[in-house]
């Protein structure tokens, strides 16, 4: 008996011991991405405000013309790659890394054809003709971003996540200062696709410095399987996500000016920089252990979600609501007068982010248990719902309108992951439910209060 309660009592204390670990390991990957993502931020919203000083919002515009249709290309052929080197059983091993390299650059290849195939067509459509020469040179990031090292993915996976943040910063400075160099010598909207040519070759040269391990075109039957086995999910999702979330700019950009697209553009990066930067370190310091955790003990990675949840969420209403206060002296005092209507637009657009972070943990822990079947459906309700409500908006109403319809536009994939989690971690979705209503109780109450 004593040998047994000793046995029993070394369990527990190894139990423990590796839990303290994890949670070291998390914090430290936490902090690592909030830095990171701090620094990005603010850096990208100096450079943002000189360059709205520099550039006319059209430029804005046009510019998020070319972003939507380089992110469509890359959505409808994502494989996941990234994910699955997180989330697969032989990520770290050479044969299955060097596969992911080799897809990874035949993908990056692909998408830069296809660019040059559809950019004229894309220009008629928005009868814009410098998108001919534009998109191709632009999407010239993703034959770069394609030769970049799995490093960055296995130390992720590791959430040893310190090289990385570090290289993604460095690259970020590159890329706004010759942005802004480029803006004060010659400012077109070739300021912004240098600037992203020059931040994406310093991200692909500095990952190959990351780990000794190098990277070689190999191709292992069975990793390719598992990856395009994986792949099949993500690419469903993130080719209806783009849907859900791009047709907001593809629509308004039939309805609007090429400068009220440029304002909302920039109100929509501020509204979302609190969720953004949660989603970094959801998904590069939490997804990891979480993945890890349902491969070994499923209560331990539910008390883990349970834990960062709660967390988030109530970070996430705080700093939402200083957003909405303080949005209008925000842009008074630091845009021009040509961006004015981007704070009414932040203070409405403010509630996707707190609907997004709502829903983002539970779909971590989905994709951390390979049960990607419920984006694609949240994705289509939401483009559904975009199209529709949006439409209809600058049909019978106005603008204003149609602002409020894209700030709600994510109660859809809210609704689908949370079939999700009643399938599949039933153990968990009566507290869900508690804080759907909340949610739902604080944004009608918001709504009911709100006045432009």
């Amino acid at each position: 008996m004593p040998s047994e309660q000793f046995m029993h009592k070394n369990e527990n204390i190894k139990v423990i011991e590796k839990e303290l670990g994890t949670r070291l390991l998390v914090l430290k990957g936490g902090v690592w991405t909030l830095f990171g993502f701090g620094s990005n931020q603010v850096l990208r919203l100096l450079s943002n405000l000189l360059l709205t000083h520099l550039l006319a919002p059209d430029i804005f515009g046009l510019m998020a013309l070319v972003s939507i249709f380089i992110t469509g290309l890359q959505m409808f052929s994502d494989l996941g790659i990234g994910q699955c080197i997180i989330q697969n059983p032989r990520g770290d091993e050479p044969q299955f890394l060097n596969t992911a390299f080799s897809m990874q650059i035949i993908r990056g290849v692909f998408l830069w054809l296809a660019s040059c195939a559809l950019a004229y067509p894309f220009s008629l459509i928005y009868n814009q003709s410098g998108l001919f020469y534009l998109i191709p040179i632009a999407s010239l990031s993703t034959v770069i971003a394609g030769f970049a090292n799995t490093a960055i993915w296995s130390l992720t996976r590791h959430v040893q996540l310190g090289k990385v943040i570090i290289l993604n910063t460095l690259s970020n400075f590159v890329g706004v200062g010759v942005s802004i160099i480029w803006a004060l010598v010659h400012p077109t909207v070739w300021v912004i696709v240098g600037g992203n040519l020059a931040m994406v070759t310093c991200e692909c040269i500095g990952s190959h410095f990351l780990l000794q391990s190098r990277n070689w075109p190999q191709w292992d039957l069975n990793a390719r399987k598992s990856i395009l086995g994986f792949g099949k999910g993500i690419f469903l999702s993130s080719a209806t996500w783009f849907l859900a979330g791009q047709a907001e700019r593809l629509i308004l950009g039939r309805f609007v000016s090429l400068a009220w697209l440029g304002v909302f553009s920039i109100a929509l990066l501020l509204a979302e920089s609190v969720s953004n930067a949660f989603q970094e370190v959801i998904s590069r310091a939490i997804f990891p252990t979480i993945a890890k955790s349902l491969r070994e003990n499923r209560v331990q990675a539910l008390r883990q979600h349970e834990k960062m949840r709660w967390a988030v969420l109530l970070t996430t209403i705080t700093l939402a609501i200083l957003i909405i206060a303080a949005a209008k002296p925000i842009v008074g005092l630091v845009f021009n007068a040509k961006y004015q209507e981007a704070s009414w637009m932040i203070q409405i657009l403010i509630l996707r982010t707190v609907i997004g972070m709502i829903w983002y943990p539970n779909a971590m822990l989905l994709m951390a248990d390979a049960r990607l079947k419920y984006f694609p459906v949240g994705n289509i309700a939401r483009f559904v719902m975009i199209s529709v409500g949006t439409i209809a908006a600058f049909r019978f109403y106005n603008s204003y309108v149609a602002v409020w319809v894209l700030g709600l536009a994510s109660i859809p994939s809210y609704a689908a992951v949370s079939w999700g989690i009643h399938n599949h971690f039933k153990e968990i979705f009566r507290k869900e439910m508690l804080v759907a209503f909340i949610a739902l109780l604080a944004i009608c109450c918001y709504a009911l209060l709100y006045h432009r």
